[in-house]
This record gives structure tokens, C-alpha cells and sequence, in this order.
């Protein structure tokens, strides 16, 4: 059926109509006026009009308008009378008692804009009621006067499953259908879009309970309004856009991560130019999205370390649209040489055309250096185990040989030997469970190293020891095996052995050694070990000496030489010296005593050795010696000093004798003499002198 026109109206006129009212309309609209109701349908009939309107009263169109079959906006236009139009005309009453033209010529412009809208509503909804049938859209018509909501049951089988209301349903129980935590803004939703006097169309978007748990969905439609702007029904439709929500909120997510990213990207058109970077880009190559855009990325990223056919390989396979990936060096805006890592994927549009590219660049210079250290270190390790003495091998969690590094001298048997029967039985059978006891120890303690040391037969027959060390590895990524790591110990066995007999031989010297001897530790003074003759000489068990320290036995008088022949063993490895000393016993009595010290290993650790010799008796014998000898010397200076008195007295004597005589003598020679005059002055003197010595 065609559109009506919409400029166009018909007018059945009857004498008592309001000639200004016409009037007025034909100002407005292309107005066709007849008297005759007969002529209502031919005109209908062969035109198009937007409105048929009875001017009149009632008794004049009673019978015509209940027979009248049009599709057209219906208006009677009359006074106050009880004129009813029949529904199925969906027409108006306009009360035109006291109404101006221009207030009648408005609502009939209304009353025709509002029903062509509602026609055009029907017959999109009829469309779309058909197109329902084959798309999963419900569409809805909601009469606000009834309450009742009508749809299409396809749509509503297809987005919430079976359709148990028969397409008719009231909003409340719509809205047991809507999400628990959507429901109050869905109600909120749409009372306002009742409310809202000038609003038509309206979106909401929420979610629904489906068929598949909760379905995205989007509601469009239109508000039906009268001439004072209440809603009187809503149309519209139900689109469930889950896949199309779902995927946009992926594309947000994936947009984020792309401009969050630390890895550069960009994008380029059909063309391979670049359309967009990331900031990633921008912070690795130093160049911005004004600086590159529109460019090719081959062009402005110089190559440094690759050949020709690096760069015209990436370049052809960016041409080709080949997804790819390819480690290249580039030079970058404002910096040295960097290693990165491209990855390119082919975009194409709708219609699988291409349209362009994205690429991940991903800085490797730090891999390609550590990946070169790490060929370096692989280079060094294989020398290492090349030339080194002791084998390694990789087994399973039975035994069985997975690789072997180094080894194959010690034994003499090669890698196919081991992995035959040939090296099955090299173990000897007294030493095949304690291998067997250490291997089950490795797997059940993970991270301990279970030793054991066997006796083995090597390929030439002769036989040899073994120690070997098991590792689990077994959770250890890459080996996921147990390292063996074995070696020869035949030689310090021997040496092992000879060292227990020399230990054993210098342990009897120590023990039986009649000289108390101990050994002490400098850094603390304290007793190590103790002979049996210190525990005799100072009178304390073995088991107490080795409780104390030298200091507990050393004189106070001696403790400060002592504390510097500790210093001295600190600090001089070969620090040796000896001198006397004291020491007190367990007793209290105090020993005179000569200590020699020298450095020894004790155990791994520097110790020193002190060998004590007891010459208290020495001492005291001396002492006494001295004490007989003072006492010898002082008698023999006694005798000496009374026979030289005596010789003294008995000299004296003689020559007392002597010279009284001669004095004498020369006393009686002066009295009878006179002497010279030389003399006379010391006649009186010597006479004095005389009688002095007499």
C-alpha cells in the first residue's frame, strides 16, 4: 500500500461546520473539501490522504463512520455531542466548542504526525516479527493502558529459552527474567522513559537471564505518546549482543595491554605504512607516532648487523603478508645497535582482504648477551669436563645410564659399555647393596648428596675404589636425573692408610711419650688433647683437661708470656719458642717448668703443640747447691780473714818490738848529741813523735 500523503487531508463538510476552522487547515495543508458522505471512499479510494476529517454533528455521520473501512488518520471534528468513533477507525474526537484555529489546526497536525508514526511502527513491527522469526531479536510491544507486554515468541526461545507466558507478559514479570543486580536500574530505567513527556526513542542496556546463564542484551524502541505527552505503549526490540559486549570488552582488555605493554608495537595499513605506535615503540626506538607515521618500517629502522639478505627478507616478508618472526639488529633513533625480536601478523578486514599489519618488537639484548655468555660458559664447562678427573653421568631413577660427560679413563670402559651389559657388573657383589642403599637414599631426600665409596673392577681386571655421589635432580629443570659423580680414590685409599698408620704411630709417641705434652688452640688457649703423663704430672683426668685451657694451669706470675706466645702463634704459622716457666697442679703446688712450642694441623685447623718438661727438682737441687756453695764460701772467707788477723797481730808484734829499739836507740843518740842546725828546728818533733809510737 502506498504512503499517504502527508500534506493532504479530506474534509467532509456539513452545513454547520466552523467555516474559520477550514479555513485555517487549508493554510497548512493541501485540503480537499466534499459534502456528499458518499463520496468519502471513491476519494479515499483514488488518493492519497493523511487525514479524514468530519465536520459536523453527530447524526450525520452515525451510520457512515460505523461502516467506514480506511487506514487513514480519522478526526471528527465536532461540537459538544456524545459522537463515538468505533475502535476499529483508531480515530479522535476533537471537541471544537471555544477551540481557536490555531489550536485546532495544531492538534490535527499532531493527531496526523502520531498516527503516521504508530502505521509506520505497525508495519515495521510486522517486518520485524517476520525478520524475528529468523534472528534471535525480540521484538516487544508494551500497552501501558492494559499492562500487558506483547513479543514474539521465536526471538524469546531463542535468547531466553521456552516461552512458558505464550507472548504476553506484564513488566514485572518481565523483569524476573532481567539480572538480579540489574533489576532496579531497569525499572528505574524505563519508568523514567515514561515519564520523560518529550522523549520517542530510547537504548538500555543490560543483562538478561538466558538459556546459556546471563546474556548481554540491548533494548530499542519508541515511546507512543497522546496529544499531552503521556506514554500510552512502547515498542521495541530485544538484541542479545553478548558475543558483540564479550568481544568488545576483549578488545579493551587487548587494547590496555597494547598501549601498557612493554614490548613496542605498531601498525601499518595495506601498504605497510605505520598508521600507530605504542608508547613500548616510542621509549625503544626513540622515534614518535608523528615521526614515523605514514612511513615504511624498513626505511627509517636501519639495519646494522645484518647482512643484505636479512633486511631484504624481512622486507619481502612483510610484503608477502606472512605471518613471521625474526631477530634482527637495529639502529635505533638516538642509541647504539639493539637485538630485538619482531613478531608480525597479516590483519584483514571484513571481508578477509588485507588490510595491513601489527608487529611486536620485544628488546632481546640482554638474552643475545646472556645467551652469548652463556655459549661462552657451555664452552668452558665442556673443556672443563673434558679435562677433568673426576666422571659425571646422568641416570634415571633405576640406574640406568641417560648421558655421560667424563669418566671413561677411570674405569676403562666407554659410553657403549656402560650403556651395555658389558659395565653392568662392575661394582663388586660385597658393595652392590650399599651402592644400591645410596641411590634410594638420593631419590628419597631431594637436595641432600648420598655418598657412597665401593670397590670396582675395572675393564683390564684390576680392581680399585670408587667414591661416588648421588644428586637428585630429578625436579631440576633441564636434567630431570640424578647426577652421578663419581672418581678414583685407589691412591688416597693408600694414602688414607698410610696416614692412620702414621696417625696411629705419632698417637702412641703422643700417649706414651713420658713428657707431659699437649695440644692447644691460640686463638682460645684451650687444651685440645692431652697425654697421659700431663694427666699424671698436673694430677687432672684427660676428660678435665680438655675442659680447660692452659690458663687454668699457668702461675698468674706467667700469664702475660703466655698471652704473647698465643699472639705470636695467631700470628706466625711457624711461630715456634720455648722457655721456663711455672704451672700449679691440681693441688696448688706450684711446678717450675721448661715449654717448648710448636705449630702443628690439627684436624685441618692450626693448632700448637706444647711439651712440657717438669725441672722442679732440678730447680731445688740447685737451689740447694747454691745455698752450700754460699755457705762453703762464707766459712773459707771466715778462715781466711782470722789467719790473716792473727798474721796481722803476730807482725805487728815483731815489728812493734823492732822499732821500739830502733826509736829508742835514736832517742838516746839525740840526748847525747847536738845536732846540726839543720835538725835543732825539729829536735822538739821527733822527740814528740817518739813517744808517740812508744
Amino acid at each position: 500500500m502506498a504512503k499517504p500523503d502527508l500534506s493532504r487531508i479530506l474534509i467532509l463538510n456539513s452545513r454547520d461546520s466552523r467555516a474559520e476552522l477550514i479555513s485555517a487547515l487549508s493554510d497548512y495543508f493541501n485540503v480537499k473539501i466534499i459534502s456528499d458522505k458518499r463520496l468519502v471512499e471513491k476519494e479515499l479510494l483514488n488518493n492519497q490522504f493523511a487525514a479524514l476529517i468530519f465536520f459536523g454533528s453527530f447524526d450525520r455521520f452515525e451510520s457512515f463512520v460505523s461502516e467506514l473501512q480506511t487506514e487513514i488518520c480519522v478526526i471528527a471534528a465536532v461540537g459538544k455531542d456524545d459522537l463515538q468513533l468505533p475502535p476499529h477507525l483508531n480515530g479522535i474526537k476533537i471537541n471544537t466548542d471555544g477551540l481557536s484555529s490555531e489550536a485546532f489546526v495544531e492538534l490535527v497536525k499532531l493527531r496526523v504526525e502520531n498516527f503516521e508514526i504508530k502505521r509506520d511502527l505497525r508495519e515495521t513491527f510486522d517486518r520485524l516479527s517476520s525478520v524475528g522469526r529468523v534472528t534471535n531479536d525480540i521484538l516487544w510491544d508494551w500497552d501501558l493502558r492494559s499492562g500487558f507486554l506483547y513479543y514474539n515468541s521465536a526471538g524469546w526461545t531463542k535468547i531466553i529459552g521456552k516461552d512458558v507466558h505464550e507472548g504476553k507478559i506484564t513488566f514485572e514479570s518481565w523483569l524476573d527474567f532481567v539480572h538480579p543486580e540489574d533489576r532496579t536500574f531497569v525499572r528505574d530505567e524505563f519508568n523514567r522513559i515514561i515519564k520523560d513527556k518529550h522523549l520517542q526513542t530510547f537504548e538500555v542496556d543490560y543483562r538478561m537471564i538466558s538459556k546459556s546463564g546471563f546474556s548481554y542484551v540491548t533494548e530499542r524502541g519508541y515511546a507512543e505518546r497522546d496529544e499531552n505527552g503521556i506514554a500510552l505503549r512502547l515498542l521495541g526490540s530485544t538484541q542479545d549482543v553478548t558475543e558483540r559486549k564479550l568481544a568488545g570488552e576483549e578488545l579493551k582488555k587487548l587494547s590496555a595491554v597494547v598501549r601498557e605493554t612493554v614490548y613496542g608495537v605498531f601498525i601499518t595499513d595495506v601498504e605497510c605504512r605505520i598508521t600507530w605506535v605504542n608508547k613500548a615503540f616510542t621509549d625503544l626506538t626513540g622515534y614518535t607516532l608523528d615521526e614515523v607515521k605514514g612511513k615504511a618500517p624498513f626505511h627509517f629502522l636501519f639495519y646494522t648487523e645484518n647482512g643484505p639478505e636479512d633486511s631484504n627478507t624481512f622486507e619481502q616478508k612483510i610484503l608477502k603478508a606472512d605471518p613471521f618472526e625474526q631477530e634482527l639488529a637495529l639502529r635505533m633513533k638516538s642509541s647504539s645497535p639493539v637485538w630485538v625480536r619482531i613478531n608480525c601478523q597479516p590483519q584483514q578486514d571484513i571481508r578477509n582482504n588485507p588490510s595491513g599489519f601489527f608487529a611486536i618488537i620485544a628488546d632481546v639484548t640482554a638474552q643475545k648477551t646472556a645467551e652469548k655468555k652463556l655459549m661462552q660458559n657451555e664452552k668452558k664447562f665442556r673443556v672443563l669436563i673434558e679435562n677433568i678427573q673426576d666422571g659425571l653421568a646422568l641416570i634415571d631413577a633405576n640406574g640406568s645410564l641417560l648421558e655421560f660427560f667424563s669418566g671413561e679413563k677411570i674405569l676403562g670402559f666407554t659410553v657403549e659399555d656402560y650403556r651395555s651389559s658389558l659395565a653392568k657388573e662392575y661394582v663388586h657383589p660385597d658393595y652392590r647393596e650399599a651402592v644400591s642403599c645410596a641411590l634410594r637414599n638420593a631419590l628419597q631426600y631431594p637436595g641432600k648428596p648420598s655418598r657412597v665409596e665401593f670397590k670396582a673392577k675395572r675393564k683390564d681386571g684390576d680392581e680399585t675404589w670408587i667414591e661416588t655421589t648421588f644428586y637428585n635432580l630429578l625436579d631440576e629443570d633441564p636434567l630431570y636425573a640424578v647426577l652421578a659423580n663419581f672418581r678414583d680414590t685407589r691412591e688416597s685409599k693408600l694414602a688414607e692408610e698410610l696416614l692412620k698408620q702414621s696417625e696411629k704411630k705419632y698417637r702412641n709417641l703422643f700417649n706414651n711419650n713420658p713428657l707431659a705434652m699437649f695440644v692447644w688452640d691460640p686463638a682460645t688457649l684451650t687444651i685440645l688433647e692431652a697425654n697421659e703423663a700431663a694427666s699424671v704430672q698436673y694430677g687432672y683426668g684427660a676428660d678435665e683437661l680438655k675442659r680447660m685451657t692452659l690458663r687454668d694451669l699457668i702461675h698468674p706470675d706467667m700469664e702475660e708470656r703466655m698471652n704473647a706466645v698465643a699472639r705470636s702463634s695467631i700470628g706466625n704459622s711457624k711461630f715456634r719458642t720455648s722457655y721456663l716457666t711455672r704451672h700449679i697442679d691440681k693441688e696448688g703446688r706450684v711446678m717450675h717448668m721448661e715449654v717448648a712450642f710448636h705449630p702443628i694441623d690439627y684436624f685441618g685447623n692450626r693448632a700448637s703443640m706444647a711439651i712440657v718438661k717438669n725441672i722442679t727438682d732440678q730447680v731445688e737441687l740447685e737451689r740447694r747447691l747454691e745455698k752450700e756453695r754460699q755457705l762453703k764460701q762464707q766459712e773459707i772467707t771466715l778462715a781466711a780473714v782470722t789467719a790473716q788477723e792473727q798474721e796481722r797481730l803476730h807482725i805487728g808484734r815483731e815489728l812493734h818490738d823492732n822499732i821500739n829499739q830502733i826509736l829508742a836507740t835514736v832517742r838516746l843518740y839525740i840526748e847525747q848529741r847536738e845536732l846540726s842546725n839543720i835538725y835543732e828546728e825539729n829536735t822538739s818533733f821527733l822527740a814528740q813523735l817518739i813517744d808517740f809510737v812508744i
